[in-house]
């Protein structure tokens, strides 16, 4: 679920405020196979879903035993008349990752401590779009893991994402 707020301003600015959920099973020894991934004989109660989800760069969690409660706001700071860079947009997008189930997996494995608390991220990102038929993109990630990591492996994650692309 999301919401979207466009207040009126000469940069064009974007609040966002989404939650996603997936739930999981403790029972399961993978979140994603379907063979193999379920260890008892009971019901299982894994979200496994078709297409993708944008969780975070630094995570890129999958939907499965998470709560994700992320908070974004994007402008494009330069107005659209009298300048060289009217198609510049700069983002950021804070996330907060929670288990459903103290004792389940989520797509992460060493995510195996019986917390709630996966960790916090966060995304900046630019897309520039300098002539009509390329565009360029470049996205950063940051990931603070939780009481849900061993004390051993609680080591920030990094990320970076550069694409450009061209339409013809």
């Amino acid at each position: 679920a999301g919401l979207l707020y466009y207040p009126e301003h000469v940069w064009r600015p974007m609040a966002t405020l989404e939650y996603a959920f997936g739930s999981g099973d403790a029972r399961r020894g993978s979140v994603t196979n379907t063979f193999g991934g379920k260890q008892t004989i009971t019901t299982d109660e894994n979200f496994l879903y078709f297409g993708t989800y944008d969780g975070g760069l630094a995570l890129s969690p999958r939907l499965s035993d998470l709560h994700v409660l992320r908070a974004g706001y994007q402008v494009r700071p330069f107005p659209k008349k009298g300048r060289r860079l009217p198609d510049l947009l700069l983002g950021t997008k804070v996330a907060c990752y929670l288990k459903d189930s103290v004792d389940g997996i989520i797509s992460d494995p060493a995510a195996a401590m019986a917390s709630r608390d996966v960790g916090w991220g966060a995304d900046t990102f630019l897309a520039y779009r300098p002539l009509s038929d390329v565009s360029i993109f470049v996205q950063g990630g940051q990931f603070w893991p939780g009481a849900a990591y061993p004390v051993g492996v609680r080591d920030r994650t990094d990320r970076v994402l550069a694409s450009a692309s061209l339409s013809f």
